[in-house]
């Protein structure tokens, strides 16, 4: 009786996968993407503090080898700040190499701040 009750319940259950963690993964899928609804009071300034503040996220996890950075920039009004975080086990250019594909996305939020996740990294 007890075999037929577990063969039952492996029959109505539904095999779940997660991630793989073999560390070769460099597909950078994107999972989730948000542009922000509030408007900037200048375009200039800005687009100026954000690259300011990706930039030196850039700078950080390149030069320091780390996988979370912060950084911020407030000049002339509408400040940004921002982080960014890779998953541990990535190299240096790996984690990089996704900021940087998140980067190119953010972009895209043209007056406004947001936040894009891969299954790899997010910047927000």
């Amino acid at each position: 009786m007890a075999v037929l009750l577990v063969l039952l319940v492996l029959l109505l259950t539904e095999p779940g996968f997660s991630q793989t963690n073999n560390h070769d993964n460099d597909t950078n899928d994107r999972i989730g993407y948000f542009c922000g609804r509030n408007a900037v009071t200048s375009l200039p300034n800005f687009v100026k503090n954000r690259n300011t503040t990706l930039s030196d996220l850039r700078m950080q996890l390149l030069s320091k080898r780390v996988v979370y950075a912060k950084a911020q920039a407030l000049s002339a009004g509408d400040p940004v700040f921002a982080a960014a975080q890779c998953r541990n086990y990535l190299s240096v250019d790996r984690c990089v190499a996704c900021f940087d594909a998140g980067v190119s996305e953010l972009t895209n939020c043209l007056a406004t701040n947001g936040y894009v996740i891969f299954d790899n990294c997010f910047i927000r």
